[in-house]
């Protein structure tokens, strides 16, 4: 109802979003969201994770015969897991004793469990997937991890990082120069950061990986900084470098939400800044920030305040506020920023310079989006998707394209 912090649109008391206006904590049904490139998952307050969306590579847990997974299917073999991280192809799941679980493509090592295991081929080129969950070879527990566009890497126990999968734009930041000599280097299971110590939250990126440490929760990345992502390490240079570099001038970090090429980290105060890539106005910082395509900020920036929540698609970024709404900014080809408009003619290269709200849409509690869709989950319980549809990433059959937030049936 009108007033309610979490406003839901409806007045029921038992709903999770309390006509008190307090917001009760997600532990029934469908409690986080993850997309990726052109897929999605749901994890359940059980642990059970169920997945939709583009499957050519088994990524949405179905078998990759199965090119889309119209409705969300549960991922078989799966043990109950408490967090859940979506890449482009390939998807992961981490059990409360910190075992972390991968499936989808494994051609670049993307799913961690080593180099000679045998799974299945997907595709005409014939590279190396699953449906079913492979473990990944860690010898910590994990207590935080997140999947890239190709990599992946997690927080063990001790507040040490590893990372796995190909290394050709140093993302995995095994040290030394980034050029040729990294190009064809892939770790098929996990390897050590060196010089990130007391980790506390990590976010993969497309071709770069930035985490949070130490008491000062300050923040360090490494990886490309170049075209789309240029600026992306934070430090003042549009460098590509293959080993820990501080980002500047910030602290206090609680989360960090990585996209294709740009970072925006929301500080326990509330206070969301981004960096990186803005050619297509993903920071959010106005028009005289994007300059051309290739254009970025390689410093940290105010984007906005007042947030509960940061999350990130390949190209856009979309925030919570403190009254359960939701504001998004970026490129907008598909409508995903949620504004309920496309450019003139259709699609083209449209987007939203600054923090634009989401229509029909409150009370939302999770965010997260990939190239062309974004999906928000409710504090009712539901998963709405909007944006880009025709690899069914928004679960529905009618429309390429949804303007408006239309809630995922089968959940």
């Amino acid at each position: 109802q009108a007033g309610e912090q979490c406003d839901d649109g409806n007045g029921v008391d038992d709903d999770r979003c309390s006509n008190t206006c307090i917001a009760a904590p997600m532990n029934q049904g469908v409690i986080d969201i993850s997309s990726g490139q052109h897929h999605t998952c749901a994890l359940y307050a059980n642990g059970d994770v169920k997945c939709w969306g583009l499957n050519d590579m088994s990524q949405a847990g179905a078998d990759s015969a199965t090119k889309y997974v119209l409705t969300p299917v549960l991922i078989e073999g799966l043990p109950p897991v408490v967090e859940i991280s979506v890449g482009s192809q390939h998807s992961c799941g981490r059990t409360d004793d910190g075992d972390l679980w991968c499936w989808g493509v494994h051609d670049r090592g993307q799913l961690g469990c080593g180099g000679e295991v045998t799974l299945p081929t997907c595709g005409q080129n014939s590279r190396a997937c699953t449906p079913t969950p492979q473990q990944v070879l860690l010898d910590e527990p994990v207590i935080q991890f997140s999947a890239g566009s190709v990599h992946t890497c997690a927080i063990v126990e001790s507040g040490d990082l590893m990372c796995w999968g190909p290394n050709h734009l140093c993302q995995l930041g095994t040290g030394g120069l980034c050029g040729e000599e990294v190009i064809e280097e892939v770790h098929f299971e996990p390897i050590i950061v060196g010089g990130v110590n007391n980790a506390r939250h990590v976010s993969s990126g497309g071709f770069f990986t930035c985490v949070v440490v130490g008491d000062a929760k300050t923040v360090q990345c490494w990886g490309s900084s170049v075209l789309l992502s240029t600026g992306v390490l934070g430090n003042g240079t549009d460098n590509s470098i293959n080993e820990p570099v501080d980002v500047l001038t910030l602290s206090n970090v609680d989360t960090l939400a990585t996209g294709v090429g740009h970072v925006c980290a929301r500080q326990s105060i509330g206070n969301v800044w981004c960096w990186g890539g803005n050619g297509m106005g993903q920071l959010g910082l106005g028009e005289e920030e994007v300059t051309e395509i290739f254009g970025g900020v390689n410093e940290p920036e105010l984007t906005i305040a007042g947030t509960e929540y940061v999350g990130s698609g390949n190209y856009h970024s979309c925030v919570i506020l403190n009254n359960y709404t939701m504001r998004c900014w970026g490129m907008n080809m598909y409508g995903q920023v949620g504004t309920g408009q496309l450019p003139p003619g259709g699609q083209g290269p449209d987007q939203t310079l600054f923090p634009d709200a989401v229509v029909a849409m409150a009370g939302a509690y999770r965010v997260s989006g990939g190239e062309g869709h974004t999906c928000a989950l409710r504090y009712d319980g539901k998963v709405f998707c909007w944006g880009d549809n025709q690899y069914n990433q928004c679960a529905h059959e009618n429309d390429e394209i949804s303007l408006l937030p239309v809630e995922v049936p089968g959940l």
